[in-house]
Formats: structure tokens, C-alpha cells, sequence
């Protein structure tokens, strides 16, 4: 019996497995190419495949509104989003995930572009749902989605009851906002601009859980609620970590960020306070949070609508006197004072990609009495007491480790930072010199980028109280840094 079953399973595994001899397929803009289409490309395709697009144009039926159906593949261009651009025309999205696709589902290097749908759901640019594919280095631009009562927006990406991972893409320009989320989502150095809706959520509307590290949100604006990021309407959980928020307008209140909306009155300053309220939490670590504006007074920059739930800044640099009801806000070593900005543009009801929110040299973002870590999206790109221009990398010349808190119980946040992309080992070791456990093991973008040590090692196993060193290695150099656990 047991013979039979091994048998089964390794037939089983055969058939679902991705070929050992993964294809190829060409596309070509004048159809020449291995299929005449794209989406002729993927129908021809296995999981594991590739479908190499080559740089043009892409018009018409087979290359708008493809469909991956369900297969574990990538879709990439040969030469990058610039030269490679999908044109859904105005009549239909750019691409729908639906059929159950994995983070093996990978989208790639591609501009999508004049998306339309006019009906439930949205995603003008890309539709996700019942999925989890990746989509990295796109450009997402100037796609519409206008879906009865604002149910589900997204005009640049639609999000609806799946998940994702939006990493390296600029989305910008698109009408009924940038990203619209009906469940959990990863969004990573991605540049979210310019976009618009009448409803809530500008840049990024959220109704679940979100993770946005590293991405500049600005210029977006919103007819009610969160001209940069918004709450939706049930339990909502947002994350910001070394992002730049800034120049987003909201109709009402919460030009930069909003929470709460399905308690908030809309009359200015008063808020209503339901006991079945969803719970809606922000942390806003490390990030910057300036410049935003909104109708209400006193709402620019954050704003609470009511019901449970708190917004947590952390290390970050937040204009205060725009944030209303301080006893829905908590603050831990945040600076107040303006950031900076090297060419900020002023901050109205228009969407905007203008402006340049580099930092002077002499920003709190980058050297802070209270702040260990550098903040923001972006680095330093002016020094007004000298007039001379600062590269935006010079930020970070030579890797930076920190870690807080410090001592710590039960988990540790370790912030580094990378002038240039590369291979990345972070590693904890204790006193003895002995290996406790690998944290990051792999290339890694320039920039500012933070993990987690949960005080367990490589089994899982609770380290023991005591001194321990964090080790960064990178670029030929390494950074140590002692940290102390304290059971």
C-alpha cells in the first residue's frame, strides 16, 4: 500500500509540477514574433514559462485585457517599462488576474495605459481577485475606472478580495485613484502621484491590511477623505515605513492620511462615535508626513473620523498642528519641524508629479537628535547654506545599521541602509561569536530598508536574555551594532 501511494504522489507531482525545460516566448509589437499576441504568448505558455514582450507599442485585441488564466508564469518585458507599453485603448483594463494566480504569477516591466472600465469592479490598469501575483518595475499610468457609487475603484490597480505585491512601480495620472485594496497588499519603493478620485483614497485606499515601505506618495487628491492614503469602511490595518507623504489634498479631511470614514460626519470638527465601529490602526514609522492640505482646517496632514483606533507616528517627521484629535494619535521620537523639502511645489486641489521633495542637507530627515535612522522616501538633494546641489544618494554614503527598540522585549526593529544595490547578509550573533540566525540573505535595492528579529533563532527557539550583535554585510564593508534582549 505504501508502494501505491508513493507512486500516486510522485505521478501527482509530475503533472503539476513547472516543466524542468521552461520556455521562451518572443512577442514582437508587428506580431512576428514566437505568437502574434500577448495574450496569444501566454495561451501558448506552461507554468514556468516565460513571455518576453520586446519594446513598442501594444494595441488592439490579444494585448489588452489579458488574462493569465491561472498559469505560474512571468510576463516581462525584453528592454523595460519605457519602451514597452500595453494600450488598452479606452475600452477595456490592461490585465485581470482571476483564476487563482500565485506570487509565481509575475507581471513585469511594462507600461499599462489607457485602461477603461466604467463597471463593477474596478482596475482600469490591472484588476486582481481571488490571486496573489507579483507585479514589479511597471508603470502604471493614465487608466480610469469609474465603478457605480465608488464599490470598488483603483484606476490604476483594483485589489478585490485578493492579494498582492506591488514592488519598484511608478503609478501615476490614473482617474478613480492609484491602488485600491479590498484585502492585504505590499507595496515597496513604488512612486504613487498625480492620481484622483471623488471618493476616498487618492494615492491608496485600503480596506484591510497594507505594508507600504519605501514609496513616495504625492500630488494625489481625493473628493472626501485621504488625499494620500485612506481607510476604507471595516477593520483596516495600514502600515508606512520610510516613505515621503506629501502635497496630497482631500476634500474634506485627511489630506495626507484618513482613518475612520464610515464615522465621520463630514460637518467640520465633529466626529461620531459608534461601540460597533471597526477598529482601523496606521504606524507611520520612519516616514515623512509633511506638506499635505485638506478643506477642513486643521485636518492637512492626518485626521481620525471616530470609532477605535490609533494612528502611531514613529521616528517620524509630522507637521502636528495639522493633525486633529491628539488623543486618537501617538507620537514616540518624532521631530516636528519642517523637513526640508528642495523644490516642494504648493500644496491644492490639483493631482501633481511636480516638485522635488529631495532633502537639504541640514534636514532633520537625515541627521536627528532622536531619530537614529534616516527618514523618508528619498535622500539629500540640495544644501541651501552653500547653493550646491547634493546627489539624493549621498544620503547614504556607506551602509547604516540601527536598531530600536534597544534594549528590547520580545522583537527588535533593524533599520539599514544601502548606497548602492547589492548582495545583503544580516545576520544576529551573540557574545560567543556563534551564528544565531540569517535575517536577510539576498540582492538587495538601494535605499532604506528594515526587518524584524522576533528573539527566536533559525529553529524558532527564544534566544536567551542577553548581549547580541546585529552584522551587516555588504558592499565589501560591514556594520556591527550591539543590541540587548532582556526576557
Amino acid at each position: 500500500m505504501r508502494h501505491c501511494s508513493a507512486t500516486l504522489l510522485f505521478a501527482t507531482l509530475a503533472l503539476t509540477a513547472p516543466s524542468a525545460h521552461a520556455t521562451t516566448w518572443n512577442i514582437l509589437p508587428n506580431g512576428t514574433g514566437d505568437a502574434p499576441t500577448i495574450q496569444a504568448g501566454i495561451d501558448s505558455s506552461a507554468s514556468g514559462d516565460t513571455v518576453l514582450v520586446g519594446p513598442g507599442i501594444y494595441t488592439g485585441i490579444g494585448n489588452r485585457g489579458l488574462d493569465y488564466g491561472g498559469r505560474e508564469i512571468v510576463v516581462r518585458s525584453s528592454d523595460g517599462a519605457s519602451t514597452t507599453i500595453i494600450d488598452a485603448g479606452g475600452v477595456d483594463r490592461g490585465v485581470h488576474f482571476h483564476s487563482g494566480e500565485t506570487q509565481n504569477s509575475v507581471l513585469e516591466g511594462l507600461t499599462i495605459t489607457n485602461g477603461y472600465v466604467g463597471t463593477y469592479p474596478g482596475g482600469g490598469g490591472v484588476l486582481i481577485q481571488t490571486s496573489n501575483p507579483k507585479i514589479l518595475d511597471c508603470v502604471i499610468t493614465g487608466n480610469e475606472a469609474h465603478a457605480p457609487m465608488g464599490a470598488t475603484g483603483g484606476g490604476g490597480i483594483c485589489i478585490d478580495e485578493a492579494s498582492a505585491l506591488i514592488r519598484g512601480t511608478t503609478i501615476t495620472w490614473n482617474i478613480g485613484g492609484g491602488i485600491f485594496s479590498d484585502g492585504w497588499v505590499s507595496i515597496q519603493d513604488c512612486v504613487i502621484a498625480a492620481n484622483s478620485t471623488d471618493q476616498s483614497g487618492g494615492g491608496v485606499y485600503v480596506n484591510g491590511t497594507a505594508r507600504i515601505d519605501s514609496c513616495v506618495i504625492r500630488g494625489n487628491t481625493s473628493g472626501t477623505f485621504g488625499g494620500g492614503i485612506s481607510g476604507g469602511v471595516g477593520e483596516v490595518s495600514i502600515s508606512v515605513t520610510q516613505c515621503t507623504v506629501t502635497r496630497n489634498w482631500a476634500g474634506t479631511s485627511g489630506g495626507g492620511l484618513g482613518l475612520g470614514r464610515s464615522y465621520w460626519s463630514w460637518s467640520p470638527g465633529t466626529k461620531l462615535l459608534a461601540a460597533k465601529s471597526p477598529e482601523q490602526n496606521a504606524y507611520i514609522e520612519s516616514s515623512i508626513m509633511w506638506g499635505n492640505c485638506a478643506s477642513t482646517a486643521r485636518t492637512g496632514e492626518a485626521a481620525h473620523g471616530g470609532g477605535i483606533g490609533l494612528i502611531t507616528f514613529m521616528g517620524a517627521i509630522v507637521d502636528s498642528s495639522e493633525v486633529p484629535d491628539p488623543f486618537l494619535h501617538d507620537y514616540w521620537f518624532c521631530e516636528f519641524e519642517d523637513p526640508l523639502f528642495c523644490g516642494p511645489v504648493a500644496c491644492d486641489s490639483t493631482p501633481s508629479d511636480s516638485g522635488d521633495y529631495t532633502v537639504d542637507l541640514h534636514s532633520l530627515a537625515v541627521e536627528s537628535p532622536i531619530i537614529l535612522w534616516p527618514v523618508g522616501a528619498l535622500g539629500v538633494g540640495c544644501n541651501v547654506a552653500t547653493g550646491i546641489a547634493e546627489p539624493a544618494e549621498s544620503v547614504v554614503r556607506t551602509p547604516r545599521l540601527e536598531a530600536a527598540p534597544n534594549p528590547f522585549n520580545p522583537a527588535t526593529v533593524i533599520k539599514y541602509s544601502l548606497p548602492l544595490a547589492g548582495d545583503v547578509r544580516l545576520s544576529i550573533y551573540d557574545v560567543a561569536g556563534r551564528l544565531v540566525r540569517i535575517l536577510v540573505d539576498e540582492r538587495v535595492s538601494s535605499g532604506n530598508h528594515t526587518t524584524t528579529w522576533d528573539g527566536r533563532d533559525a529553529a524558532g527557539v527564544e534566544a536567551s536574555s542577553g548581549i547580541y550583535f546585529t552584522r551587516l554585510e555588504a558592499g565589501g564593508e560591514v556594520e556591527t551594532r550591539k543590541i540587548t534582549l532582556v526576557r
